[in-house]
């Protein structure tokens, strides 16, 4: 049943990484493809001792005090609001698949040592197919907003510069080579150019549309740059970016210009101006580009005062409650919009200070958790494990800042896979220390010495 319920989530996640919120849409209303992985996996954590493994480490302590002060939050609303606080809450629910698959992992490390191969393997066709999708919805005019037929193509872009952030680290810490035998490397080539190709060229589909899934990429090759001690540059990867770049520039020079949607275009001028209006919102040359900045950080200041020095300082407004019309900044007059374009706002808006405050908490805990586990690994010349694990850490940062610009983590498409990754993360970190740190007091079930990644061969890592 366990094992039945991992491989579910695999193809949820892999479902939305590919499709995102068109994937979100499959099913029925009220309950959508993600409700029937979370509903079974609702009654798994109710059986005794299911999700222990998570509740011993620090972080699933924290989520559960986390996660109860959140629900004292939404109760009193439930009656009022209904299904509406129900959904409000999904971004502190979703944190049941952080409990039950980090459990199962531990438990399983089997299948934990698993993960990287198959997500590898996904990759060689992902990236083409995503820049056919994305494609297709410029085509036919799918934007985020699109409600109709096409809403199969509605592809969120900052959910896919969190995807390509956590491609892009893969690739350049050399995860993709990990298990090939050495005469398969002309076709691994093969398949890198291919991954590769399409990675880059969705880039720069993403970094036309949205700030934030272009900041998550740039962030996360940082840290990748800035952690990892070596990094295989020299592959064919930056070959194609610069030709990228070089298509761009020509693109540029001819004033070329793909119109993507109403206000933005594919062009040279276009990212250079998403670019700028990351650090100097107000003073972008693009007047929707400006305009949407200036709306966010009004919105975001009116909540920083009505918490930190205002009467909704200690539990917020609630969930339930259309934060866009309690604010003042609802967007025509279909309430289509909910919740302001950054998901740590919503936290704050709806839990106050205190429930902002633990999350805060949560966030740093695992950033160190993972980063410490990244430096242990590289001082004692693990160098699968550190970069497993340095992947899995950049892959989660470049979601938590896609969430800076978006209503990301509240919706299931990018919600369900920032806690699964999550659960990843410290299912790593259990793992590892028990196996490693504490050799003779190992817990970990079925865990012999063929599950280690310390036995991978390492030599393609110096390329």
């Amino acid at each position: 049943m366990y094992r039945f319920w991992l491989k579910m989530l695999a193809g949820l996640l892999f479902g939305y990484m590919l499709l995102d919120r068109g994937f979100a849409h499959f099913g029925v209303p009220p309950v959508y493809v993600g409700e029937l992985v979370l509903l079974p996996g609702i009654l798994m954590a109710l059986v005794p001792g299911a999700i222990m493994p998570a509740l011993r480490t620090p972080l699933g302590l924290l989520y559960v005090v986390f996660a109860l002060f959140n629900l004292g939050c939404a109760l009193p609303y439930l009656g009022r609001y209904g299904v509406d606080t129900v959904r409000d809450s999904a971004i502190w629910i979703y944190g049941i698949f952080f409990l039950l698959a980090s459990s199962l992992l531990i438990r399983r490390p089997k299948m934990l040592m698993r993960i990287p191969i198959t997500y590898g393997r996904f990759l060689v066709w992902y990236t083409p197919m995503l820049c056919a999708l994305m494609m297709a919805r410029f085509l036919l005019h799918a934007d985020d907003e699109t409600e109709g037929g096409t809403r199969l193509f509605s592809i969120k872009m900052g959910d896919m510069g969190a995807h390509l952030a956590g491609v892009f680290a893969f690739l350049l810490l050399s995860l993709d080579l990990l298990w090939q035998r050495s005469d398969a490397k002309p076709r691994a080539s093969v398949r890198y150019l291919i991954t590769a190709t399409g990675a880059l060229a969705a880039f720069v589909f993403v970094s036309s549309v949205n700030r934030g899934g272009m900041l998550s990429v740039m962030i996360a090759v940082f840290f990748v740059a800035l952690l990892a001690r070596k990094i295989s540059w020299g592959r064919a990867g930056i070959v194609l970016g610069i030709a990228v770049v070089g298509v761009l520039i020509i693109f540029g020079a001819a004033g070329a210009k793909v119109h993507i949607s109403a206000a933005r275009t594919l062009s040279l001028d276009q990212i250079e101006t998403n670019i700028s209006s990351v650090f100097n919102p107000q003073g972008s040359s693009n007047t929707a580009t400006s305009n949407t900045a200036k709306w966010r950080l009004d919105w975001w200041k009116k909540i920083v005062g009505y918490t930190f020095g205002g009467s909704y300082f200690w539990t917020g407004k609630g969930y339930g409650v259309n934060l866009a019309d309690s604010d003042g900044f609802q967007l025509g007059k279909e309430d289509v919009l909910r919740a302001p374009h950054n998901s740590s706002m919503t936290l704050l808006a709806r839990s106050g200070v205190p429930g902002f405050t633990l999350w805060v908490a949560l966030l740093l805990t695992f950033a160190f958790q993972m980063i410490r586990l990244v430096l242990h690994a590289q001082r004692h010349d693990r160098p699968v494990w550190s970069r497993i694990a340095l992947w899995c850490f950049v892959y989660w940062l470049a979601m938590i800042v896609d969430s800076c610009f978006d209503v990301a983590l509240e919706g299931p498409q990018l919600g369900i896979w920032f806690w699964s990754l999550t659960g990843f993360g410290v299912a790593l970190q259990t793992v590892y220390k028990e196996r490693f740190a504490y050799p003779e007091h190992i817990r970990v079930a079925n865990f012999a010495p063929d599950n280690d990644w310390s036995r991978v061969p390492t030599q393609p890592l110096a390329q």
